[in-house]
């Protein structure tokens, strides 16, 4: 069997500071960070690999509330996440850098019963990493662009009622890739363009049945990529799974029983073909199951 001796060690320092003004309505975020990495790997068929890196990266944030319910903010980050290992060609693996930039507004409603945020963002990421789970072996793209919105509500909209109700648009590309010219402008592994959940809360207005709540969701995704990168990549089935449960809460004691999968569909999370492109893999989610949990406060 093939081994691999892997080892990996960062030291890093932060520093952030937070200023205030205008009578708290605004506030700046500036920070900043040190890592210095090394990694060593091993793999006895290809031999030893060392790296070496030293980075810096930036942080900056700006909110302005308009009032105590209304505010808006920016946001620019910098990532460095360091990397051991052997690519499929007896390199080491490169760390992972990227860049993103945000926007959002927050808005409560209703004294704060239930808010609502809106943002939009844009990252660049370099070297995303592929696992081979047939192979086992590791590859790394060169550059990924995602640019999307994202829109959540959540709170208590009703006497007793409440919900948690978020949609995500992604529009994920490779945009570079050295080992294969080809994939530029498709799809990153595991994209999905747009992602739907809603999970509703009831607690039942019954003085006999004090304490009982039901539930209810379902979750919505569509225009799913396969796992792995590839030139000709198809789309993957969409997705709706619908949930629900119920619970019971007295004094100290609580019970909640949750049914996931409750059409007891066939639905896989993932797909993909191995390199050849002769065989096709997928990841089946489970079917109808059930789970229950108590809890004693004491």
């Amino acid at each position: 069997a093939n081994k691999t001796s892997t080892r990996l060690t960062y030291i890093s320092a932060h520093l952030l500071d937070e200023l205030t003004l205008l009578n708290n309505k605004l506030k700046l975020t500036v920070g900043i960070r040190l890592t210095q990495a090394k990694g060593f790997s091993k793999e006895y068929e290809a031999g030893p690999a060392s790296s070496s890196d030293f980075v810096l990266t930036p942080r900056a944030g700006i909110n302005y509330a308009f009032n105590d319910f209304f505010s808006v903010y920016a946001l620019y980050d910098n990532s460095f996440l360091p990397q051991t290992g052997l690519a499929y060609d007896g390199s080491p693996l490169k760390p992972l850098q990227g860049t993103n930039i945000e926007l959002g507004i927050k808005k409560d409603w209703n004294r704060g019963a239930w808010n609502t945020t809106f943002s939009v963002y844009n990252i660049v990421r370099n070297r995303l990493i592929e696992h081979d789970a047939v192979t086992n072996k590791l590859y790394q793209t060169g550059e990924s662009w995602s640019k999307g919105i994202e829109l959540d509500l959540r709170g208590r909209i009703a006497k007793g009622l409440n919900i948690i109700a978020n949609y995500a648009y992604t529009d994920s590309k490779v945009t570079k890739d050295e080992q294969n010219p080809k994939m530029v402008g498709k799809p990153t592994p595991n994209r999905i363009s747009h992602i739907q959940n809603t999970w509703i809360n009831y607690a039942l207005p019954l003085k006999k049945l004090s304490g009982f709540t039901i539930s209810a969701g379902y979750q919505y995704l569509a225009g799913r990529a396969e796992r792995f990168s590839r030139a000709d990549m198809q789309s993957l089935m969409d997705l709706f799974r619908v949930d629900g449960g119920a619970g019971y809460m007295h004094s100290k004691c609580s019970l909640r029983v949750l049914v996931n999968n409750v059409l007891d569909k066939k639905m896989y999370n993932t797909g993909w073909r191995n390199r050849s492109g002769d065989l096709y893999y997928w990841v089946q989610q489970a079917p109808r199951n059930y789970r229950i949990a108590f809890s004693l406060n004491l």
